[in-house]
């Protein structure tokens, strides 16, 4: 097999290199542990909604689009953040112009609370800027997260 490949962090500072296997495996670790914090920090403000007031009416959705953000990561931990952003966020806005669909069966799953989470009701303005502001605010913690590594220019 020979010497595994090694990758040297510049944005660290320090010229540091280290395996890329375990760079990579590391990075879909703390995807994986954000996925599960926007999930529970998701389903706590839907539930606390009445409690949270204005943020309980919009950071679900900001949330919802953090955590596609960071399960794309999860497949793709050495994509150019723009390359992780740009599906989230369209994949995020499909889901919510899918909503205009009503077809027997898609209203169907809408009636099961996980798919009414995912699916969603009903198409708002106020969603889309949610997921907008939800993918931004994960590339930026991607970026802060992850040190801007150099692999991830790909």
């Amino acid at each position: 097999m020979g010497v595994p490949p090694t990758i040297c962090i510049s944005a660290l500072g320090n010229g540091t290199c280290r395996d890329e296997r375990l760079t990579i495996m590391n990075a879909r670790v703390r995807y994986i542990l954000a996925v599960l914090v926007m999930v529970g920090l998701g389903l706590g403000t839907r539930r606390f909604a009445s409690r949270l007031g204005t943020l309980g009416q919009y950071a679900p959705d900001v949330l919802w689009a953090m955590m596609v953000y960071f399960l794309i990561a999860f497949t793709a931990p050495r994509a150019a953040i723009w390359k992780t952003g740009l599906p989230a966020l369209l994949f995020s806005y499909a889901i919510e112009f899918s909503q205009l669909y009503h077809a027997a069966w898609s209203d169907q799953l809408r009636s099961y609370q996980i798919g009414g989470l995912v699916l969603g009701y009903g198409l708002l303005l106020h969603d889309l800027i949610c997921y907008t502001t939800g993918v931004a605010a994960a590339a930026g913690m991607d970026v802060l997260l992850n040190g801007s590594l150099v692999f991830r220019n790909q």
